[in-house]
């Protein structure tokens, strides 16, 4: 019985929808054209800018890999892990919507040996633990890449690419050296780029001129131009220099971060002195532009107060369309988690973790971290009052806290 009444009423029904359209203003494909009622709400949906799009920059500092941490990384069956280096750390990581970091040093390959300190090399895995923990850009344009020659560097750039992240400053090729990184997130693009100082004395070879970044105002000036041709809406500057160990940004840090605004960098990030020093807003005509000194060191064995201590930075950046219909860049409210290394003993040997400093002490109060020690506590308190000392509001003290 259902299927022969859906027969006679369908066609039915039909015609009595259709009687109604040619009777009703506004309905149908055409609309009467004495009518408004659907012309409005097509001129609101052109004259409506679009909701602004906001995505959020987590940005880290050096992660430098000396003889201990290998030692560290190295399994019973010779092979290497890193992931427990960074798994207290990755949530505050992955709460971005992307993240960078500087790696000092090379993945050269066991064929070249693994070193710390002078020449750094470590395994390739620790690639592997770098994308496990979330980062998506890794900056190598520092004065180690070249530690274990122009193949150690070209290597390290293989192994960054090989486990999806995108790595910046050092290339294998003149043509892979024109090319601008660019990340399309969420509709925002954001380029990459990355400078050193130098390469601690190591000769960038002739044949190979396009190895590596140099801090360069030409090209600096041709790449930002290039970047914006390419639809960036940020771009992100790396800039490998200034005193090691020392708080306060020198003059050269200075003039060169005026540099890269002047050349219309939005994000300056600065690394190599292994401690953190101050960041600011500014204003470069209407845009916003951010800059950061030095990001001091996220996993080291530097001992010491102050080396022992970074942070990740979360950096909110919107693109959106204002009501004449002129496209806006903004950078918003800066945040940052403290991190601090920790050293301790797994497996008879000296181990290490990133530690987000205010989980860490949260720990150690309610005893839910057997490894930290009433020694690591005061270490934790020292880092967490000289970081936000330091770096002043804006420190968060969960990953909840950046939701």
């Amino acid at each position: 019985m259902g299927k022969g009444l859906r027969g006679i009423a369908m066609p039915l029904l039909l015609m009595m929808a259709m009687a109604v359209a040619a009777v009703t203003p506004g309905c149908g494909w055409k609309n009467n054209p004495g009518s408004g009622s659907a012309v409005e709400p097509s001129q609101a949906a052109v004259t409506a800018p679009p909701r602004p799009v906001t995505i959020v920059l987590a940005a880290t500092g050096d992660v430098l890999i000396h003889d201990s941490m290998i030692a560290a990384g190295r399994e019973a069956d010779g092979s290497y892990r890193f992931e427990h280096f960074f798994a207290n750390i990755k949530p505050y990581i992955q709460a971005a919507d992307v993240a960078v970091a500087d790696f000092e040093g090379t993945m050269a390959g066991a064929e070249r040996g693994y070193s710390g300190y002078p020449l750094f090399s470590c395994p390739d895995a620790m690639a592997t633990a770098l994308a496990d923990t979330g980062f998506d850009v890794i900056t190598v344009a520092g004065n180690h890449i070249l530690d274990k020659g122009a193949a150690g560097a070209m290597q390290t750039v293989n192994r960054l690419e090989e486990n999806g992240i995108v790595p910046v400053g050092a290339f294998r090729s003149a043509e892979e050296r024109s090319r601008i990184a660019i990340r399309d997130v969420r509709g925002v693009k954001l380029a990459f780029l990355a400078y050193t100082y130098g390469t601690n004395g190591i000769p960038i070879p002739q044949d190979k001129p396009w190895l590596v970044n140099l801090l360069d105002e030409q090209a600096l000036e041709r790449e930002v131009a290039e970047a914006r041709s390419l639809g960036a809406d940020f771009v992100v500057a790396s800039l490998h220099m200034g005193d090691e160990y020392q708080r306060q940004p020198s003059a050269f840090q200075k003039e060169w971060v005026d540099r890269a605004v002047k050349a219309g960098v939005d994000v300056v990030l600065g690394s190599h002195p292994h401690v953190l020093q101050p960041f600011e807003k500014r204003k470069a005509g209407e845009k916003d532009v951010f800059v950061v000194y030095s990001l001091g060191n996220f996993i080291s064995a530097q001992k010491g107060r102050y080396r022992d201590a970074g942070a990740i930075l979360y950096i909110p950046l919107e693109k959106g369309t204002d009501g004449s219909g002129k496209a806006y860049t903004r950078i918003g409210d800066i945040r940052y988690a403290p991190v601090w290394t920790d050293r301790y003993n797994r497996r008879g040997r000296q181990d290490y973790r990133a530690l987000p400093v205010a989980d860490a002490l949260r720990d150690w109060r309610e005893k839910a971290d057997p490894l930290l020690t009433a020694d690591d506590a005061a270490m934790l308190q020292q880092a967490w009052a000289d970081t936000t000392g330091h770096l002043g509001p804006g420190y968060v003290e969960s990953v909840e806290g950046l939701r």
